[in-house]
């Protein structure tokens, strides 16, 4: 299965809207926009790198988090 068109696009509009402040930063917006055109990047069988994402969801008072066993690894 491959990635929709529009959440390449998404993620594409993200790294070019990133602020870029020398050349650091300019060499790793254009390897991370480079890895973006291709759709299996954003699959697990993307080569030699993939993205992925991770994100704390917490309730509205701070008090609780979300936590999801990983499937592979099998840590929290």
């Amino acid at each position: 299965m491959h990635p929709s068109t529009s959440l390449l696009d998404d993620i594409q509009r993200v790294i070019v809207s990133h602020p870029t402040i020398g050349a650091d930063d300019r060499f790793e917006a254009a390897a991370w926009q480079a890895l973006a055109r291709d759709p299996v990047t954003l699959t697990r069988s993307g080569d030699p790198a993939h993205f992925t994402a991770s994100a704390v969801p917490v309730d509205v008072a701070n008090r609780r988090v979300c936590l999801v066993l990983h499937g592979k690894i099998h840590q929290w």
